[in-house]
């Protein structure tokens, strides 16, 4: 972007010291004067390149606008799956209880299965 605006001064710096020194008093033969439609052209080249500038920082903003957004989607993901790996390992604490105490029932079951065997055979 420096150099779209770097370019346009540069000429128009040039053309101006050429003016200024086709101006001065002859030490020697001074350099003819530039045309006046290189100072329009150079005047063109230099709006169109403020307008390229002004396109690109309203860009520049809308991208910034949504880097943040971004940001804080990333931030909100990043809090869910958290949540989302507590509620696993909660859920899976559960899982474990539940199947011991599954096993539990099953044991006492036996247990008791073996025991009502033994009292009928008595």
């Amino acid at each position: 972007m420096s150099e779209i605006l770097l370019a346009p001064l540069n000429e128009l710096q040039a053309l101006a010291n050429t003016l200024f020194l086709s101006l001065s008093p002859p030490q020697t033969k001074p350099p003819p004067q530039p045309p006046l439609s290189s100072f329009s052209e150079c005047d063109k080249a230099l709006a169109s390149a403020i307008n390229l500038a002004h396109v690109h920082q309203i860009k520049q903003r809308k991208i910034d606008v949504l880097e943040a957004e971004i940001l804080e989607l990333e931030a909100q993901w990043r809090e869910i799956c958290a949540e989302l790996a507590s509620g696993k390992a909660e859920l899976e604490g559960l899982i474990e209880e539940g199947d011991e105490r599954i096993k539990a029932i099953e044991e006492a079951k036996k247990g008791n299965f073996a025991q009502n065997k033994m009292i009928s055979t008595f």
